[in-house]
């Protein structure tokens, strides 16, 4: 099923620096409900327009800090493109999820301790929103099928983890 685009615009801010806050309280919100494009740059279905004009004002207000933000609505002109590249910054933004938890796990083991189980939650959280996204955007079932051999790779690699960790403090 391919998106139809004329039904989905791009939300686009710009964070200063210094509004760090701000930054991770609307990627936070807005991840559940576009996909991100790049660092500031967010596809969305455009029936939820309102939606996030209500969770910027609220973000803004909560941080008492401020950035420009613009939200267009898109053409029919270029579905496939955008299709395309909707559905490589998915799995892109999949992948660098488990890469981060595994680079987690590393640090813990050298240090002996576990991962915690927050931030597990936290990947399967992420996890659970990109295959949202992926009803939402009507996208193909290889991104559903990416997201689920993350999932698997991740918990194998946290089992593992657990394992050694618990060896090596037992012993």
């Amino acid at each position: 099923m391919a998106v139809n685009v004329s039904e989905f615009g791009i939300l686009i801010y710009d964070i200063p620096q210094n509004n760090s806050r701000l930054y991770y309280q609307l990627r936070s919100k807005i991840s559940r409900r576009a996909i991100r494009m790049n660092l500031s740059v967010w596809l969305f279905p455009w029936g939820q327009k309102a939606d996030l004009d209500g969770v910027i004002a609220e973000a803004k207000k909560a941080t008492g800090q401020s950035a420009t933000v613009a939200i267009l609505k898109f053409d029919n002109s270029d579905q496939a493109e955008i299709e395309r590249i909707a559905r490589e910054s998915l799995l892109r933004e999949t992948h660098d999820l488990g890469k981060r938890l595994m680079e987690r796990v590393a640090v813990a083991e050298e240090k002996c301790k576990e991962v915690s189980d927050r931030y597990v939650k936290e990947v399967e959280r992420r996890l659970q929103a990109a295959e949202g996204l992926v009803v939402l955007f009507g996208l193909t079932h290889d991104i559903s099928v990416a997201i689920e051999a993350v999932r698997e790779s991740v918990r194998a690699e946290v089992q593992a983890h657990r394992s050694k960790v618990g060896k090596a403090v037992n012993a």
